[in-house]
């Protein structure tokens, strides 16, 4: 029970009452998370898409659903927070299975961004499971963090947060690591290495669709990630030098420099 309660704190308002809720729900489940058993394997591929919102996991998830080869899980689930217990995830995600083999998929595509933070939950779960971690630059992440009225400091704690547990298990023989950058420059070449990772085969109009997997959701934030990812790829770099104040970049590389070095983002545009 090393997970901490605040990790999964989506968009700052967790309150102390919250969070004591949170740690009794994860140590009543406890004993019950350690007797749990793995799925019975099946001939289903489990692909889950992960990292700090905002990095483009939406669209991810969405060009990844767009083939004719998998399901995607039209919402994000939080189906491994520590909070939920492994006995309901393994029932969620037999479900996820048994859909896809009822609609002839060769398997399904999930996305929780903060299920970073629950690889070795899931994998209890799913020894087979497949992990597509994507990161971004965090100047365009705390630039949109902000745009839905998230807190300068609750942004970058998120981005260095969500992406240290990224780099801690980016030596995982199961997991591919991908980033915005890559997706929206080189588009083709980058969803074919994935899909060839994953032994899936690539498609045109996984790139250029205009369907999204999200589109059922109306208003709030997953509606917005419905209208966008209902799009081509489009490359959206570069908007933090417009967007973000000198106090707020000032603040951004005070906290966030040594990741923005281990990711490869130290650019030297301060």
């Amino acid at each position: 029970m090393t997970l901490k309660v605040g990790l999964f704190d989506t968009d700052g308002t967790q309150t102390l009452r919250d969070r004591v809720a949170a740690r009794a729900k994860i140590i009543y489940a406890w004993p019950f998370d350690r007797a749990i058993r793995p799925l019975e394997p099946q001939d289903t591929q489990a692909i889950f898409v992960v990292g700090c919102g905002h990095s483009g996991t939406s669209l991810l998830a969405t060009v990844l659903g767009r083939s004719r080869e998998l399901l995607l899980v039209g919402y994000e689930s939080g189906a491994f927070f520590p909070m939920r217990g492994l006995a309901s995830s393994k029932e969620v995600t037999k479900s996820w299975q048994n859909i896809s083999l009822q609609l002839g998929y060769r398997g399904f595509v999930e996305k929780t961004p903060k299920h970073v933070h629950c690889l070795s939950r899931i994998r209890r779960v799913v020894p087979q499971a497949r992990f597509i971690a994507i990161v971004r630059d965090g100047r365009d992440v705390m630039a949109s963090f902000l745009s839905r009225g998230f807190t300068p400091e609750f942004a970058v704690q998120r981005w260095i947060d969500d992406n240290a547990a990224i780099l801690a298990a980016s030596s995982l023989e199961n997991l591919i690591m991908t980033s915005y950058e890559a997706l929206v420059t080189e588009p083709e070449a980058e969803v074919r290495r994935i899909c060839e990772a994953l032994g899936l085969t690539f498609a045109p109009d996984m790139l250029s669709g205009s369907d999204s997997g999200y589109g059922w959701i109306q208003g709030q934030t997953m509606g917005q990630r419905a209208e966008q990812t209902a799009k081509p790829i489009y490359d959206s770099r570069g908007k933090w030098k417009d967007k973000l104040s000198p106090s707020e970049l000032d603040l951004f590389w005070s906290r966030a420099e040594p990741m923005m070095a281990k990711l490869g983002y130290d650019d030297g545009l301060r």
